[in-house]
């Protein structure tokens, strides 16, 4: 995490970075969306302010509505229990992390239910600033 995430905007857009994936310096993009809205306005055209961090199809719309940003980032995962004698790669475990028998993978109805969140948010929204076009960016 950086002390000043301004200057590191900065050194980003020196640097021909085209792209920042942020939190706002929280847990997630909706707590952390006044920096990551404020992010976004002073980086203008230079590098798109991608938010992320526990986006959700409960909070996508809204992370957009304040941030004023056209990408999200998410994981859009599930657990799936994980089947150790189909794979023997499983078999290992690592370090002393405890046994587990799921795994994250991203889910693609997870993923249609968050464009289909924003979407509809967008549609009832006349306020909105976000271009439904945008959305395909997810």
């Amino acid at each position: 995490m950086t002390t000043d995430p301004f200057d590191s905007l900065d050194a980003l857009i020196r640097l021909g970075f085209r792209r920042l994936l942020t939190s706002g310096r929280r847990q997630s993009a909706l707590e952390g969306a006044v920096l990551v809205g404020l992010l976004r306005e002073r980086a203008a055209a230079s590098i798109v302010v991608m938010a992320g961090a526990g986006v959700t199809e409960t909070n996508a719309a809204s992370i957009i509505r304040a941030t004023g940003c056209v990408e999200l980032h998410g994981s859009a995962s599930v657990e799936q229990p994980i089947n150790r004698k189909a794979d023997p790669s499983l078999q290992v475990r690592m370090g002393t992390a405890p046994e587990s028998i799921t795994k994250r993978i991203t889910s693609v109805d997870a993923v249609k239910r968050i464009i289909h969140a924003i979407q509809s948010s967008t549609t009832a929204s006349s306020s909105s600033t976000v271009d439904p076009a945008e959305i395909g960016h997810l």
